[in-house]
């Protein structure tokens, strides 16, 4: 079985991942700073980010293969071997985990760094084991704090430099997109994580007034929910600047178009607790994109296929996230250097369509 030492990497792909490596020590500066940040992705050359998303992605790989115990031993077991040096080519001969095979097979600590979760600032969050069981992943510090500063920065994006109140009303506890969603949050302005109590949020709303914008985070058919629940107690929505973030599950064009009754703008946002949340997000020109193929099923056709429901449309940054569909499966590798329990190859969902749809969802690389 081949290890990191015995995968050949030629000069140039060396030099490349030496660039990578500079990129990630970077990376932290640069998400703080929204005009570089914003400059760097409108004007950076398409196909130096094409070649890069690959490059960080395998030098992930590499990093796995050496301090990982499970991926070792995964990868041992299949008796994988690659002769060719193109880290591209190293990459799609890998075996593909998912959690039957490699998350339920390994322990946590077999998953991690050097076989250990014990580093500064770890966290443990779980997910809603919508799937049948509920997992358990641990995230490093410097890895949520990235993730933290991409989220802020996707919101700034959304929502401009404004400063807004933020009611994250996502489920609070041991589950990610609560925790994290309200440190991300703070980028926009003042946060109050009021957790899905319509009793709570209406207090909130109407003890800190109409005077600022809000944006409320939470569940697409809880937001609906809430805004039928305040009409129904004669809620005055009219007087208030509302803008919806959502998350957690799909959203159809007539549900956003109902919830743009009561706010002016209406933004999703992908995760999954098996990689992490703000993987992906929408913004004006994906929403643009799908409400034309809502309307018009030859254009839907042409970009959806022959799928009976209409996919969301998300933005991605493939430096991040190496997306791929392999055998009709939706494939992730984060590429991200501060993954505490890296993820090489593994399987987003059990069944996907060919252009890249995984729950319904259609993952574009921008810019």
């Amino acid at each position: 079985m081949k290890t990191d030492k015995a995968i050949r990497v030629g000069f140039i792909s060396k030099v490349f991942i030496l660039l990578i490596r500079f990129v990630d020590l970077i990376q932290g500066s640069i998400l703080k700073n929204y005009a570089v940040f914003s400059y760097i992705v409108r004007y950076a050359p398409q196909k130096l980010g094409a070649d890069a998303c690959y490059y960080r992605a395998f030098k992930e790989l590499l990093i796995a293969c050496h301090r990982v115990p499970a991926y070792r031993d995964f990868l041992r077991k299949r008796g994988w071997s690659c002769v060719s040096s193109d880290p591209k080519e190293i990459l799609r001969s890998l075996p593909l985990t998912d959690k039957s095979d490699y998350i339920l097979a390994y322990s946590t600590e077999e998953r991690c760094l050097d076989g250990s979760f014990f580093s500064k600032g770890v966290v443990i969050d779980e997910s809603s084991g919508a799937t049948g069981i509920p997992y358990n992943w641990v995230r490093s510090e410097t890895e949520r704090e990235i993730v933290k500063s991409l989220i802020g920065v996707y919101l700034r994006y959304c929502f401009g430099d404004k400063k807004f109140i933020v009611l994250n009303m996502f489920s609070m506890g041991a589950w990610a997109t609560g925790f994290n969603m309200a440190l991300a949050a703070q980028s926009l302005g003042v946060v109050k994580s009021t957790g899905p109590d319509v009793d709570k949020i209406l207090r909130t709303l109407e003890f800190l007034g109409s005077k600022y914008p809000y944006i409320l985070n939470g569940y697409p058919p809880f937001l609906k929910y809430l805004f039928d629940e305040g009409e129904r107690r004669g809620f005055n929505w009219q007087a208030y600047t509302i803008h919806g973030l959502v998350g957690g599950e799909g959203m159809s064009e007539g549900l956003r178009d109902y919830l743009l009754k009561y706010a002016k703008t209406v933004y999703s946002g992908y995760g999954a607790s098996d990689l992490e949340i703000g993987m992906a997000g929408e913004n004006p020109l994906t929403v643009m994109i799908r409400k034309l193929c809502f309307k018009d099923l030859s254009l839907r056709k042409t970009i959806f296929g022959d799928e009976h429901r209409l996919p969301m449309l998300f933005q991605y940054n493939p430096l991040d996230h190496l997306v791929e569909i392999i055998d009709h499966e939706v494939v992730v590798t984060i590429s991200k250097p501060w993954t505490l329990s890296p993820r090489i190859g593994h399987v987003l969902t059990l069944c996907c369509w060919q252009e890249g749809k995984a729950n319904g969802a259609l993952f574009r690389a921008y810019p």
